[in-house]
């Protein structure tokens, strides 16, 4: 239960409840349960908030099912009523996650409606190979957007003097775009790199931005100076 009050805005409040149930620890095939609700009043704003979203009623659900090992099976469902809107957008997906040696292979089917909008039916799906035990390689699909990408990733180690990558090549619709990042960590800073390539009818031909960061600290202890 929560209340808010914005000066030039006016106050509201807010109430949710949520569910989670979960036997993963206690089963071999375990499964899992979530529902949440949440009802805001019209002149309710979070914190975090800096647009309103204008969310009055919303209702989520979400069922995870492990069958075996390898398979993995969710379905989820989500009502949401806004104010300003005559109708509600209703959300629904089943998907599945399946494990073979050192492929991940998930697919999620969705239907949307509501908000003015048409009835949307769509998939999606994606595939991952693990390099190690901190590197992937994934390519996946997006029907609704169209937009497919292939990317690969290397997650730093949790000692210093380690790196850490990654790089995406994205096509959605008829455009292509491409971002990359570098991270090092050390013992007396942390540094890091990003790339971010966009397109220009088509071809990555747009602008390019590099940007970079060292992060250090400064401690002194007993009447020393030191860095990192």
């Amino acid at each position: 239960l929560t209340y808010s009050r914005v000066k030039s805005f006016g106050g509201g409040g807010a109430v949710g409840l949520d569910y989670l149930w979960n036997n993963s620890t206690l089963a071999d095939r375990g499964q899992s349960i979530a529902i949440g609700l949440e009802y805001r009043q019209e002149k309710y704003r979070p914190i975090r908030d800096f647009i309103r979203d204008a969310i009055k009623f919303d209702l989520s659900a979400n069922y995870q099912r492990e069958l075996n090992q390898s398979l993995r099976i969710n379905a989820s469902a989500n009502y949401l009523k806004r104010y300003g809107f005559d109708d509600s957008l209703r959300t629904f997906s089943v998907g599945a996650s399946y494990v073979w040696n050192k492929f991940i292979l998930s697919s999620t089917a969705r239907y949307s409606s509501g908000f003015g909008r048409d009835s949307e039916i769509g998939f999606f799906v994606s595939l991952t190979r693990r390099i190690g035990s901190r590197t992937n390689v994934t390519s996946n699909y997006d029907s609704s957007s169209r937009t497919g990408s292939l990317g690969i990733r290397k997650f730093p180690e949790n000692e210093l003097d380690s790196f850490g990558y990654s790089a995406d090549l994205r096509r959605e619709r008829d455009e292509t775009s491409f971002r990359g990042d570098v991270a090092y960590r050390g013992n007396r800073y942390d540094a890091r790199v990003d790339i971010d390539q966009q397109s220009a009818g088509g071809t990555l031909n747009g602008d390019t931005v590099i940007s970079g960061r060292i992060q250090s600290g400064l401690a002194i202890a007993n009447g020393r100076f030191a860095v990192g």
